[in-house]
């Protein structure tokens, strides 16, 4: 799994390792390091990639906007699975 989101605890809570060594989403803002993190996500291949589309407690830009490299990425090669509240769940195509 990996996610895509900067509630960071989800991983905890389902007891998984995140896919790839960007585990706090807030320091990947560069187009350098979007690109390691995509060319990790191609590596691994995640199964499930878990996005919050709402984190009203955080004043930042949301994850899609800020880190647009890796969520094209992400429509890409993802389907949406399910939505979960505020949750959404993608699935590799």
């Amino acid at each position: 799994m990996q996610l895509f989101s900067y509630d960071v605890i989800l991983p905890y809570l389902l007891k998984k390792k995140n896919c790839t060594r960007f585990n706090f989403l807030y320091v990947i803002s560069s187009d350098t390091v979007q690109n390691k993190m995509i060319s990790e996500l191609k590596e691994e291949i995640p199964n499930f990639i878990f996005f919050n589309k709402k984190y009203d407690f955080l004043n930042l830009k949301p994850v899609e906007y800020r880190f647009q490299n890796v969520s094209s990425f992400i429509d890409s090669n993802y389907l949406i699975d399910r939505n979960i509240n505020d949750w959404i769940i993608y699935k590799k195509k």
